[in-house]
């Protein structure tokens, strides 16, 4: 007889990569700021940081965190669908529209959350979700999670979109799904010829942007530094730049309405989302005035 917890007394490549000294994951760190790390007691330095811009240690940052956690508490005591909405996510979010130039915006806990709660709400049963093979495993799982059909098209080629869009019935709603700037190799998204195919085929697009925030297009991202290739279409935005509140972003308020009904991770969530927020105000003052944030076209990472 079969035991579900074969998979897990079988699984042995931890102990073996551990026992050879290779194992790169879940390493407590003592210290991590900025550039540099503490690890097992020693000075390292930290290149597998999203904190692009130095945000998350700035002292006025820290200071806001500080003064909303004694004022509000250290929770929202309840999910946001119900008592857990704050007079302080809805300014956030007005904050985050004005600054994106869009209608308006929605919050998330995380960019895992963002990418799941986004897909799974906006694609359902006899719709398409259509990605980038190098699309990020939060996306892809997103995608599996809802009831739409999932299709591929080969890296940030724009030929492989068209053909796959092609084979899609005319009548079945379209999610393009995209990274910004993908994460391992560093290539950017060809927006603008992006947009060209999907409003060739009547296809709504969608952009993971976590390492495009505050650092392209005026900190603005992927689309503000293609001239606003993007323009008419819905992109969602989530930024590790700043280092801190993902966030999602759509060209129309009621794409965003129906976000905050559908999406259960955007519903279900108390603690985290409250530190995300009492921490992101200030992080979005500072992304607009810092001078890093303005040197589009470059990825800034610690060095």
């Amino acid at each position: 007889m079969a035991d579900l917890f074969d998979k897990i007394h079988n699984f042995t490549a931890v102990k073996e990569a551990r026992a050879q000294g290779i194992y790169p994951y879940f390493l407590p760190l003592q210290n991590s700021e900025g550039a540099t790390a503490t690890f097992e007691g020693r000075e390292v330095v930290m290149i597998g940081s999203n904190n692009y811009l130095g945000l998350t240690t700035h002292p006025k940052v820290r200071q806001a965190a500080m003064d909303a956690i004694a004022q509000y508490g250290t929770s929202c005591t309840g999910s946001r669908f119900l008592n857990g909405t704050l007079e302080l996510h809805l300014e956030l979010e007005r904050r985050l529209a004005r600054f994106m130039g869009a209608e308006a915006a929605l919050t998330f806990t995380t960019g895992y959350q963002a990418n799941v709660g986004t897909i799974t709400a906006l694609v359902g049963k006899g719709d398409y979700v259509i990605c980038d093979k190098e699309d990020h495993a939060s996306i892809i799982d997103g995608c599996q999670m809802s009831y739409g059909e999932m299709r591929r098209f080969s890296h940030n080629d724009v030929s492989s979109l068209d053909a796959v869009l092609a084979r899609i019935p005319e009548n079945a709603g379209k999610l393009v799904v995209v990274d910004g700037v993908y994460s391992m190799g560093g290539d950017i998204a060809p927006l603008p010829q992006i947009v060209a195919i999907c409003k060739k085929h009547g296809a709504r697009i969608m952009v993971d942007d976590a390492h495009s925030i505050g650092v392209l297009g005026n900190g603005r991202g992927t689309a503000a530094a293609g001239s606003g290739a993007a323009s008419g279409s819905m992109l969602w935005r989530s930024s590790s730049a700043v280092g801190s509140a993902p966030w999602a972003r759509h060209s129309a308020q009621y794409a965003s309405s129906r976000l905050l009904m559908r999406a259960r991770l955007a519903l279900i969530s108390t603690l985290a989302r409250f530190s995300s927020s009492v921490k992101a105000r200030p992080l979005v003052r500072a992304c607009c005035t810092s001078p890093a944030a303005h040197k589009a076209g470059r990825i800034f990472s610690p060095v």
